[in-house]
């Protein structure tokens, strides 16, 4: 059963394949627990004040997304105000013939349960969701087998966290990276990043969600970063967004576990990744090491060459997008694109988020 919360959260409904216009609103956030990035267990007792951008700190998260749209907003986790248009999209899969077998890479395994998995369920509660697997299509470089092994272990031993927790009224979304506490709980990053590096880089946003029937979509996110502890490898995405994602039992799997491996089917995710930012991210997978653009070029066996050194129409694996101040897209012509398309097809499971 869900109580009336609920039932009002699901009747925010947006049409399918449908255009309108949405807002990536920002966040303004505090923890009273320690935040030393190499302990993250230590935020189990973290707490967070969260606030509309441009609203009081005792605003109601279910204050309208264009509350303050003007303004920026301070803070350890504040993002300036971005607006921009989204359409729904559709995801399908063939249903799981296997029982699902849980990883047992992850901690505390035995507490993973149902179809996919999950540490908590969602009935009665707006969604709490954690990104359970994640299989780029494009670009060829992400999807090759070294890195993509790479993301999935991380993903099944908890060390990459992309958290997705939905607002009591269902018109918002927080996402972001998150770390994993000691009690089977997670919390998003806010201003504890690892170093080197910008101590806030891993702050989540919020986004304006849009809602047909159990299926979700997500306004893109102006920046978001996702990170793999214990390897050096982060993922500095632009205007990334929930193309699509279909919920099922008690709105608490993307996906199931079918057999030993996570449905991906069921969600998927479009994002962007500039050589500006490519430039500055390193990538240290053995026996890989090098920049991200590197990487994401096809060089990561160029040795010290970087990137800048080659015209990028040269590159093996050259970028096929343009991200400007209006936004990302692609169709660009070789010698303007500045950055590199990136879709994935995800599986999630719910999570306790706190």
């Amino acid at each position: 059963m869900y109580d009336a919360t609920m039932r009002i959260a699901w009747l925010f409904v947006l049409v399918a394949c449908g255009e309108s216009t949405v807002a990536d609103v920002g966040l303004d956030a505090g923890r009273d627990a320690a935040t030393d990035s190499s302990a993250p267990d230590a935020r189990a007792d973290a707490t967070r004040d969260v606030s509309v951008d441009g609203a009081g700190a005792d605003t109601p998260l279910n204050t309208p997304a264009d509350a303050g749209v003007d303004a920026d907003i301070d803070g350890a986790c504040g993002v300036p105000v971005d607006d921009s248009p989204i359409a729904f999209g559709t995801c399908a899969s063939p249903p799981a013939t296997a029982e699902p077998v849980c990883p047992d890479a992850a901690p505390d395994s035995d507490a993973l349960t149902g179809a996919c998995c999950y540490r908590e369920s969602n009935e009665g509660r707006a969604p709490e969701l954690r990104v359970s697997a994640l299989r780029f299509s494009t670009p060829a470089t992400l999807s090759a087998g070294l890195v993509r092994s790479a993301i999935n272990d991380a993903i099944d031993d908890e060390r990459m966290n992309w958290l997705i927790r939905f607002e009591a009224l269902g018109d918002l979304v927080e996402m972001g990276h998150g770390f994993r506490n000691s009690d089977n709980t997670f919390s998003f990053a806010c201003g504890d990043a690892p170093s080197p590096g910008d101590p806030g880089r891993l702050d989540p946003r919020r986004v304006t969600l849009a809602i047909e029937g159990d299926a979700f979509a997500t306004a893109p996110a102006t920046r978001l970063v996702i990170a793999t502890m214990g390897v050096g490898f982060e993922l500095p995405f632009r205007h990334a967004r929930v193309e699509c994602a279909n919920l099922s039992f008690e709105r608490t799997c993307v996906g199931q576990r079918n057999g030993a491996v996570y449905q991906t089917e069921q969600g998927s995710i479009e994002a962007y990744i500039t050589i500006e930012d490519a430039i500055r991210t390193p990538v240290v997978i053995s026996p890989i090491d090098t920049s991200l653009c590197n990487f994401l070029a096809g060089m990561a066996a160029s040795g010290p060459t970087p990137c800048t050194e080659i015209p990028p129409p040269s590159w093996p694996v050259p970028p096929n997008a343009l991200c400007d101040a209006t936004g990302c897209s692609s169709g660009c012509s070789a010698d303007v694109c500045n950055a590199w398309r990136a879709q994935a097809g995800f599986g999630a499971h719910g999570v306790e988020i706190r």
